[in-house]
């Protein structure tokens, strides 16, 4: 059976914990894109600090959760 260096399984949960937390702001951000939210609001909205989640969510999604917002905006 395949088992995972208990390091490489910290890497693996680490990812899947900023993934999940990317996941809850984009839901969040389509859901209150009228609001307008602050980045504030949104790193609450996931418990994340602000900075955590910038650097975050740019690694997952390739811009900051308020170019998305800006984005989801323009679109709507």
């Amino acid at each position: 059976m395949f088992e995972l260096r208990p390091d490489t399984a910290d890497a693996l949960a680490t990812q899947a914990a900023d993934y999940a937390h990317v996941e809850r702001a984009i839901i969040f951000l389509s859901q209150q894109w009228k609001q307008q939210p602050s980045v504030e609001e949104i790193a609450a909205a996931v418990g994340l600090s602000e900075s955590h989640l910038a650097a975050v969510f740019r690694r997952w999604a390739g811009l900051t959760p308020k170019a998305l917002l800006q984005a989801l905006t323009l679109d709507h």
